[in-house]
């Protein structure tokens, strides 16, 4: 072989070589996307466990999210940073502050099915005279809106008009 076809055979392999990993890294295979969820003005956001229940098919994301507010009850803080948190839906690059039962209280969305039902706790504003620590109650958010589910101890019968407590 000629020195010039074997000087242009190795400069078209290694042309050949450099150009593969250009290709590679020009082509997007990612997969996922990293997106900050934000907050309501405090220094954290959280989801439940990383698995089923926080995302539906729809990509709506269920969680809470500090708020810049301090806990009101320090003594027994509902997050370790002692912000109050609200319950939050993530859907579409918005996030919506879902509130909870009382003014100023937390609550936390743990799951959430695909219809956008949201189920979680929240606190009612309530001391519980047993154990000295806030109340907390069992809730579900459709369409944005809480209702109360009550507790283990009564059963709450919750319309979108009123709600009524029955004891067991």
């Amino acid at each position: 072989m000629k020195p010039t076809k074997l000087t242009f055979t190795i400069a078209l392999v290694l042309l050949a070589l450099l150009a593969i990993p250009l290709q590679l890294t020009a082509q997007d295979h990612s997969r996922y996307k990293l997106i900050d969820l934000g907050t309501f003005g405090g220094p954290a956001s959280y989801l439940t466990n990383g698995f089923d229940g926080i995302l539906n098919h729809h990509g709506t994301v269920a969680g809470w999210a500090d708020t810049s507010t301090p806990d009101p009850d320090p003594t027994f803080c509902f997050n370790f940073d002692c912000f109050v948190s609200h319950s939050f839906r993530w859907k579409n690059g918005r996030l919506t502050d879902l509130g909870s039962l009382a003014t100023g209280w937390s609550s936390a969305a743990i799951w959430m099915n695909d219809n956008g039902q949201i189920v979680g706790f929240s606190e009612n504003g309530m001391i519980d005279p047993l154990i000295g620590f806030p109340e907390f109650r069992a809730v579900i958010w459709k369409n944005d809106k809480i209702m109360d589910l009550g507790t283990m101890a009564g059963v709450t019968r919750a319309s979108p008009t009123r709600s009524t407590t029955v004891a067991r």
